[in-house]
């Protein structure tokens, strides 16, 4: 079956790139976690569009002016998944009584640095604050201290 779907994989990249050669565009391709290609199939799928397509707004975001600093910060920082933060962070957000490690839904500011933080990315939540504050960390804030 695994290679059935390679088949069938293969078959479609190259209908890709010759779709895209057509249009003088370039073809990128990238290797990603299953799970992250689940991810992105699954949210294409809810938006109806095709999965490339998906892609490319989600790059054109992150490379707008409003999106470079969050590629700034994961770049210079080389930021990885799994970390907790610091508990230093309490004497910063005395009332946050712990942190979840949350995907956004919705763009965001981080509390820290103020830099733009895109849907779809993993943040830190602060959980405990005070009634209608909203603690959300980028990676690497979480991870500076």
């Amino acid at each position: 079956m695994a290679e059935k779907m390679s088949a069938v994989a293969s078959r479609q990249r190259d209908k890709v790139v010759n779709v895209a050669m057509k249009r003088k565009e370039e073809f990128l391709g990238a290797r990603v976690p299953k799970e992250l290609r689940d991810r992105v199939i699954t949210k294409a799928n809810e938006l109806n569009i095709p999965v490339s397509i998906l892609i490319r707004q989600i790059l054109e975001e992150a490379f707008s002016n409003k999106g470079m600093d969050v590629v700034k910060s994961v770049v210079a920082n080389n930021v990885t998944d799994g970390l907790a933060p610091n508990p230093s962070y309490a004497l910063k957000y005395p009332d946050v009584i712990g942190w979840e490690k949350i995907s956004l839904n919705k763009m965001m500011t981080c509390a820290t640095c103020s830099h733009a933080l895109l849907a779809g990315i993993g943040v830190y939540y602060g959980v405990g604050g005070n009634a209608g504050s909203q603690v959300i960390l980028c990676q690497t804030c979480a991870h500076a201290i």
